[in-house]
């Protein structure tokens, strides 16, 4: 209540200092530090919470949704190599080491593709070759449209751990990147009668299915199961969305496609392009060309980025 007042009251510095205050009288609660840091966030006041951050973290325990926002933090006031030194501290973590491969990722695609190879050449000097160690390079190489390498480095993965979950659907997702769905499905196919029930191979052979055309009432069977298990995975409502534009249901195609669109953090241009493309199926071509040119503005891979300017292109020409 007392937050609710000062903020409507416009009483910014009062609600800084009452936070800051709560940080230091109680340390061990980290919701106090996560409130300071949202109001730092929303205030877009970088160097004030990159201070806290690193405050807080140097008496306390290592908390990895901290050290994300340090890594973020440092990135928005362009402190480019400090920010992926502390992004590099969440590879071990399960539940944040994509979101930092990422950021690492973003960084690089500011620069020179040259300079991305010679880091992945530095960080493996740098660190352990154990599963996470792989795992990164092989989606780092990936998010910067370097496929090929992506792959070399989860067959070195797959090499130390072949029955690994984790390194098979990272091998599977770098055939992916390069198109190959045949073999994204000999390694994700068998993995069915081990990991019935798990969302990721659901979709994983569900979506390989629909790409190469096959096996589509198997496909729907497969994703609306992964669907009941995760049912806000954009990644699964795009799945099964494509099911249904490759089964020629664009309306039912269109509404898990706009879903999928829409639980999406960030616009992921592939995903876009489904959803223009069953516009288009429709004959909105209106809607369709805003999409493909949204997606236009986040593609990452040239194979992509070279489809979709032809059907945006076709789209304009056809209006």
């Amino acid at each position: 209540m007392v937050l609710k007042f000062l903020d409507e009251n416009s009483y910014v510095e009062d609600i800084e200092n009452l936070l800051k205050s709560y940080v230091a009288k109680y340390p061990e609660d980290q919701d106090f530090i996560k409130l300071l840091l949202s109001f730092y966030i929303e205030k877009s006041a970088w160097e004030k919470s990159e201070k806290i951050l690193k405050e807080y973290l140097e008496n306390n325990k290592r908390i990895p949704e901290l050290l994300f926002f340090l890594g973020y933090s440092l990135e928005k006031q362009n402190k480019m190599d400090e920010a992926i030194q502390v992004y590099e501290k969440l590879l071990s973590e399960n539940n944040w080491k994509y979101e930092a491969s990422r950021r690492i990722a973003e960084i690089f695609k500011t620069r020179d593709k040259n300079e991305a190879v010679r880091y992945m050449e530095d960080f493996s000097k740098r660190h352990p070759k154990n599963k996470d160690y792989y795992i990164f390079l092989a989606n780092f190489a990936e998010l910067l449209d370097l496929c090929e390498k992506g792959v070399e480095y989860a067959e070195e993965g797959i090499k130390a751990y072949p029955d690994d979950l984790d390194m098979i659907l990272t091998l599977a997702s770098g055939y992916a990147c390069l198109e190959d769905y045949k073999k994204v499905l000999t390694l994700v196919e068998p993995l069915l009668k081990k990991y019935p029930k798990d969302p990721f191979v659901l979709n994983f052979v569900g979506y390989s299915y629909v790409e190469l055309g096959k096996n589509l009432d198997e496909a729907e069977k497969l994703l609306l199961k992964a669907l009941q298990i995760n049912p806000l995975d954009p990644y699964i409502l795009d799945s099964l969305g494509w099911c249904y534009y490759k089964k020629e249901d664009i309306d039912l195609a269109i509404q898990y496609l706009e879903k999928a669109v829409n639980r999406l953090s960030e616009d992921e241009a592939v995903i876009v392009e489904h959803l223009a493309d069953a516009y288009t199926k429709k004959g909105d071509k209106n809607k369709a060309c805003e999409l493909y040119q949204r997606a236009l503005k986040v593609v990452t891979h040239k194979r992509d980025k070279e489809r979709i300017e032809k059907k945006f292109e076709s789209c304009k020409s056809s209006k």
